[in-house]
């Protein structure tokens, strides 16, 4: 019923053609090139939009939280689907910070989670205000949304390590590159926090 409400609201015509058109894309991609490990994240992304449909009279997602959200399907998904060099996006090299092999910095896949940790903590915010706190601006509602944000990054890595038991050839990266995607969830989560305290100052100050 939730999933019907929501197709028929016209703000939401363009989210929806949005996420069809990169899932029902990158999916056949996978399926054309056998790769399986992005198979399974097709299925995952595919459930969770529908979990979002079916659960928006609850988390009450503004236009857009669920762009943010969309934009980074759509990154998880290419990141795996487009090829450039023969290497997939994931784990193209941007430029050279420091490092080098595993430990290579700037990589796709490190500014993904970057993006991806940064939208889950504004989410953790947004849910923590309609549910559990009454002060949105107050410092506990910060710290909680921070360690929200890099509690759900640690599953984003346990979720890597089951592909690394399950499937061959990955491309997830060892030790180094873990560590580096904690270090990147954690500066997501962090500028995520800033980013809304900053945005809550200048509300204040336009009461």
């Amino acid at each position: 019923m939730n999933l019907l409400r929501l197709k028929i609201k016209k703000e939401y015509i363009f989210l929806i053609l949005f996420n069809g058109l990169y899932v029902l894309g990158f999916t056949l991609c996978y399926i054309l090139t056998l790769n399986y490990e992005f198979l399974m994240n097709s299925v995952t992304i595919i459930f969770l939009l529908l979990i979002i449909c079916l659960t928006s009279n609850l988390t009450k997602f503004s236009n857009y939280i669920l762009w943010l959200l969309s934009f980074a399907g759509f990154l998880h998904m290419a990141g795996g689907g487009i090829i450039i060099k023969g290497k997939v996006l994931y784990s193209l090299d941007f430029f050279h910070i420091v490092g080098s092999g595993d430990s290579f910095i700037l990589r796709f896949d490190q500014i993904s989670h970057f993006y991806g940790m940064f939208i889950m903590t504004i989410i953790a915010y947004h849910l923590l205000n309609i549910y559990l706190v009454k002060d949105k601006k107050s410092f506990f509602t910060y710290i909680a949304t921070f360690f929200i944000g890099i509690g759900w990054g640690a599953l984003v890595e346990i979720g890597e390590l089951f592909m690394v038991v399950f499937v061959t050839e990955t491309g997830v990266g060892g030790y180094f590159n873990n560590a580096i995607d904690l270090v990147f969830n954690a500066l997501g989560a962090i500028s995520a926090v800033i980013f809304l305290y900053i945005k809550n100052k200048r509300a204040q100050r336009f009461l």
